[in-house]
C-alpha cells in the first residue's frame, strides 16, 4: 500500500496521539529497548533489592542507584508484571509526604488472627 507523504504524516500523528507521546519519544524509547539498557537496569534494581532485603519506594531506589525516576517507573511496572517484585506495602514517602508503593522481592503475607 503506497502512501503519499501527506498520508504518511497523518498516520504517524495518529499513532503519536493515540499513545500520547511525540514521535521523538517513541523513537527514543525504541532505541532504549533495542540497546538492552533496560535489561541491565532491571538486573541492577533486582540486585539492590536482594542485597538490602527490605521494601523500597521508587524514589529510594533512585537515591541508591542514581537511575532516572522515569526509567524506574517503567522498570518497576515491567518487573511487577513479570512477577519479580511485589508491592509489599503502601506508606508515606519520606521525601514528598504522599502515600506511595514500597516494593520488595517477596509478597508479605498478612497474618490473620
Amino acid at each position: 500500500m503506497n502512501h503519499t507523504p501527506k498520508e504518511s504524516k497523518v498516520l504517524k500523528q495518529r499513532e503519536v496521539k493515540k499513545i500520547n507521546a511525540t514521535l521523538t519519544q517513541i523513537i527514543s524509547f525504541a532505541q532504549y529497548k533495542e540497546s538492552n539498557k533496560a535489561g541491565l537496569e532491571k538486573q541492577y534494581v533486582l540486585q539492590v533489592l536482594q542485597i538490602h532485603d527490605q521494601a523500597f519506594s521508587r524514589r529510594q531506589i533512585q537515591e541508591l542507584t542514581g537511575l532516572p525516576i522515569n526509567h524506574l517507573t517503567r522498570l518497576f511496572y515491567d518487573l511487577e508484571n513479570e512477577g519479580y517484585i511485589y508491592v509489599s506495602k503502601t506508606d508515606k514517602c519520606q521525601y514528598t509526604g504522599h502515600r506511595v508503593n514500597f516494593y520488595s522481592l517477596f509478597k508479605e503475607v498478612e497474618h490473620e488472627q
